[in-house]
Protein backbone atom coordinates (compact mmCIF):
# COMPACT_ATOMS: atom_id res chain seq x y z
CA UNK A 1 0.00 0.00 0.00
CA UNK A 2 2.77 2.50 1.08
CA UNK A 3 4.92 1.28 -2.39
CA UNK A 4 1.35 2.93 -4.07
CA UNK A 5 1.30 5.60 -2.90
CA UNK A 6 5.32 6.43 -2.87
CA UNK A 7 5.64 5.91 -6.49
CA UNK A 8 3.05 8.42 -8.15
CA UNK A 9 3.95 11.28 -5.26
CA UNK A 10 8.01 10.42 -6.55
CA UNK A 11 7.01 10.85 -10.34
CA UNK A 12 5.03 14.18 -9.76
CA UNK A 13 8.01 15.48 -7.86
CA UNK A 14 10.31 14.43 -10.36
CA UNK A 15 8.33 16.29 -13.16
CA UNK A 16 8.85 19.17 -11.05
CA UNK A 17 12.26 19.61 -9.98
CA UNK A 18 15.38 20.24 -11.97
CA UNK A 19 16.60 17.98 -14.41
CA UNK A 20 20.02 16.81 -12.18
CA UNK A 21 17.25 15.07 -9.21
CA UNK A 22 16.21 12.89 -12.35
CA UNK A 23 17.12 9.86 -14.97
CA UNK A 24 15.92 11.18 -17.58
CA UNK A 25 13.30 13.60 -19.45
CA UNK A 26 11.82 14.72 -22.27
CA UNK A 27 8.35 15.49 -24.79
CA UNK A 28 7.01 13.01 -26.48
CA UNK A 29 7.69 12.71 -30.51
CA UNK A 30 4.37 12.14 -32.62
CA UNK A 31 4.55 9.98 -35.54
CA UNK A 32 0.92 8.87 -36.52
CA UNK A 33 -1.51 10.30 -34.32
CA UNK A 34 -1.09 13.35 -32.35
CA UNK A 35 0.52 12.78 -28.60
CA UNK A 36 1.70 15.66 -26.23
CA UNK A 37 3.40 16.19 -22.81
CA UNK A 38 6.05 14.71 -20.91
CA UNK A 39 7.79 11.59 -19.64
CA UNK A 40 10.15 10.76 -16.97
CA UNK A 41 12.35 7.86 -16.16
CA UNK A 42 13.78 7.98 -12.70
CA UNK A 43 14.51 5.41 -9.88
CA UNK A 44 12.48 5.00 -7.30
CA UNK A 45 13.60 2.41 -4.32
CA UNK A 46 16.21 0.96 -6.69
CA UNK A 47 13.49 0.19 -9.71
CA UNK A 48 13.57 2.48 -12.80
CA UNK A 49 9.83 3.89 -13.68
CA UNK A 50 8.16 5.64 -17.02
CA UNK A 51 6.03 8.23 -15.73
CA UNK A 52 3.79 10.28 -17.93
CA UNK A 53 2.98 13.83 -16.86
CA UNK A 54 -0.11 15.09 -15.93
CA UNK A 55 -0.45 16.95 -19.47
CA UNK A 56 0.14 13.60 -21.29
CA UNK A 57 -2.59 13.48 -23.98
CA UNK A 58 -3.18 10.94 -26.92
CA UNK A 59 -5.12 9.59 -29.17
CA UNK A 60 -7.28 6.66 -28.10
CA UNK A 61 -6.98 3.72 -29.81
CA UNK A 62 -7.77 0.01 -30.09
CA UNK A 63 -5.10 -1.92 -27.59
CA UNK A 64 -2.14 0.99 -26.94
CA UNK A 65 0.97 -0.53 -25.47
CA UNK A 66 3.88 0.57 -24.20
CA UNK A 67 6.72 -1.14 -26.53
CA UNK A 68 10.63 -1.24 -26.09
CA UNK A 69 12.39 -0.90 -29.29
CA UNK A 70 15.86 -1.18 -30.34
CA UNK A 71 15.20 1.20 -33.26
CA UNK A 72 14.60 4.88 -32.67
CA UNK A 73 11.69 6.87 -32.96
CA UNK A 74 12.70 8.58 -36.28
CA UNK A 75 13.98 5.22 -38.27
CA UNK A 76 10.39 3.05 -37.54
CA UNK A 77 7.73 3.79 -40.58
CA UNK A 78 3.79 4.02 -39.34
CA UNK A 79 3.27 0.36 -39.90
CA UNK A 80 6.66 -1.03 -38.33
CA UNK A 81 8.39 -4.41 -38.27
CA UNK A 82 9.78 -4.82 -34.88
CA UNK A 83 12.40 -7.37 -34.92
CA UNK A 84 12.83 -7.73 -31.43
CA UNK A 85 9.95 -5.41 -29.45
CA UNK A 86 9.29 -5.98 -26.05
CA UNK A 87 6.12 -4.77 -24.71
CA UNK A 88 6.34 -2.80 -21.67
CA UNK A 89 2.76 -2.50 -20.67
CA UNK A 90 -0.41 -1.82 -21.59
CA UNK A 91 -1.11 2.07 -21.96
CA UNK A 92 -3.65 2.57 -18.76
CA UNK A 93 -5.46 5.65 -20.08
CA UNK A 94 -4.92 7.88 -23.27
CA UNK A 95 -4.78 11.08 -20.61
CA UNK A 96 -2.74 12.24 -17.50
CA UNK A 97 -0.42 10.86 -15.08
CA UNK A 98 0.40 7.30 -15.14
CA UNK A 99 3.59 5.35 -14.03
CA UNK A 100 5.08 1.80 -15.23
CA UNK A 101 8.05 -0.14 -13.22
CA UNK A 102 10.37 -1.21 -15.51
CA UNK A 103 11.15 -5.03 -14.44
CA UNK A 104 14.56 -5.14 -13.21
CA UNK A 105 15.17 -8.08 -15.70
CA UNK A 106 14.93 -5.13 -18.48
CA UNK A 107 18.29 -3.21 -19.25
CA UNK A 108 16.95 -0.19 -21.18
CA UNK A 109 20.79 0.11 -22.55
CA UNK A 110 19.47 -2.42 -24.79
CA UNK A 111 17.07 -0.33 -26.42
CA UNK A 112 16.62 2.92 -28.13
CA UNK A 113 13.01 3.96 -27.58
CA UNK A 114 9.96 3.76 -25.70
CA UNK A 115 6.71 4.12 -28.00
CA UNK A 116 3.22 3.95 -27.95
CA UNK A 117 1.82 1.35 -30.58
CA UNK A 118 -1.41 0.20 -31.74
CA UNK A 119 -0.83 -4.14 -31.78
CA UNK A 120 -4.20 -4.33 -33.12
CA UNK A 121 -3.91 -1.97 -36.42
CA UNK A 122 0.19 -2.25 -36.01
CA UNK A 123 0.31 1.67 -36.35
CA UNK A 124 2.72 3.68 -34.04
CA UNK A 125 1.43 6.58 -32.54
CA UNK A 126 4.26 7.95 -31.47
CA UNK A 127 7.24 7.62 -28.81
CA UNK A 128 10.58 8.95 -27.25
CA UNK A 129 13.67 7.94 -27.51
CA UNK A 130 16.41 6.92 -24.44
CA UNK A 131 18.47 9.27 -24.53
CA UNK A 132 22.54 8.08 -24.04
CA UNK A 133 23.49 8.35 -20.38
CA UNK A 134 27.11 10.10 -19.93
CA UNK A 135 28.06 9.72 -16.15
CA UNK A 136 30.10 13.11 -16.60
CA UNK A 137 27.06 14.91 -17.11
CA UNK A 138 25.58 13.94 -13.94
CA UNK A 139 27.25 16.01 -10.94
CA UNK A 140 25.33 13.41 -8.77
CA UNK A 141 28.87 11.34 -9.09
CA UNK A 142 31.01 14.02 -7.77
CA UNK A 143 31.17 14.22 -4.14
CA UNK A 144 31.91 18.02 -3.75
CA UNK A 145 33.64 16.73 -0.41
CA UNK A 146 36.54 14.79 -2.43
CA UNK A 147 39.78 16.22 -3.23
CA UNK A 148 41.98 15.85 -6.00
CA UNK A 149 45.70 15.69 -5.10
CA UNK A 150 47.25 18.11 -7.65
CA UNK A 151 50.67 17.28 -6.58
CA UNK A 152 50.46 13.46 -7.61
CA UNK A 153 52.38 12.39 -10.82
CA UNK A 154 49.31 11.41 -13.13
CA UNK A 155 52.20 10.17 -15.01
CA UNK A 156 53.17 6.59 -13.61
CA UNK A 157 56.22 7.44 -13.29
Amino acid sequence: MLKKLIVPALIALAFSVNASALNHKGKFKKKTHKISGTWALVEVQGQQVLGFGKKFKTESGPNLSIILSKKSVRSLKKNPTFKEPLKLATLKSNKGDQYYIVPPSIDLDDYESILIHSETDNVLWGGFDIPEVNPFDDDRLFDDSSSFDDDADSSGS
